[in-house]
């Protein structure tokens, strides 16, 4: 009988690990960690469009001064991963990929990254279906697991190919489409906080489950949490008092 391990970003333990990577486990994710990663998407979104956030619209290292054109955002993580995608010497076995693609959705679903749900639903659906990358044991010094991430993120970006099994791929024009539906229910949110509605009458009415969003990938029992906290998160933001400045 094969158990079920619940990534929540919290309480992932070796044992899960292992069993998750190896297969033995049905691998899923806890509804509200996957609401986190999309009010943390949306809110670096927002810093994004108010200035410089490092790596999302600047460059890194001794690049990080550098910001990037608004035009070309959409295909700057791209090539981030690009940049960092030098790994070498021996490859990596199926247990120790899969292990690492494990990890990196617990990661994800904790919520401090920004990044969009949409990579996580990749990530979960890959490991569903079994799915191996190809990644290297050998990066330049002082990049740790830089260079394997890179190129856990383009294979799922469809640049390289799986080794085995299959999975999805997040294309840059389905990130900006994500992109946008954020942007929109976040404006939605705004627009009735400024109406006055409550935040049960938002809740209600601010409906995005028709909308294209991040539980598309064996995800759809998860919408209707989702909508739930999204429009209640983003109804707490807006109608918070700010904190006098001293």
């Amino acid at each position: 009988m094969r158990v079920n391990v619940r990534l929540d970003g919290r309480s992932l333990t070796i044992d899960d690990l292992i069993a998750a990577a190896a297969g033995r486990a049905e691998v899923t994710a806890d509804p509200a960690a996957v609401a986190l990663v999309d009010e943390r998407h949306a809110q670096l979104l927002e810093a994004r469009a108010r200035g410089a956030v490092y790596g999302a619209n600047t460059g890194v290292g001794a690049n990080r001064h550098e910001r990037t054109d608004s035009a070309d955002e959409g295909s700057h993580g791209l090539r981030l991963l690009r940049s960092h995608c030098a790994g070498a010497g021996p490859v990596e076995d199926d247990l120790t990929a899969r292990a690492t693609m494990v990890t990196r959705l617990n990661q994800i679903l904790a919520g401090g990254s920004g990044i969009s749900g949409r990579v996580a639903a990749a990530l979960l659906a890959a490991l569903r279906d079994g799915a191996v990358p190809t990644l290297h044991s050998w990066g330049a010094i002082g990049t740790a697991d830089l260079a394997a991430l890179a190129e856990l993120g383009l294979t799922l970006a469809g640049e390289r190919p799986w080794r085995s099994g299959h999975g999805p791929v997040t294309t840059p024009a389905y990130l900006a489409t994500q992109r946008s539906v954020l942007l929109e229910w976040t404006s939605a949110v705004a627009e009735a906080v400024a109406k006055g509605w409550s935040r049960e009458e938002t809740i209600a009415r601010v409906d995005f489950r028709d909308k294209f969003g991040p539980v598309d990938v064996g995800q759809g029992y998860m919408m209707d949490h989702i909508q739930t906290l999204n429009a209640a998160s983003l109804w707490d933001k807006f109608t918070a008092k700010r904190a006098p400045v001293r």
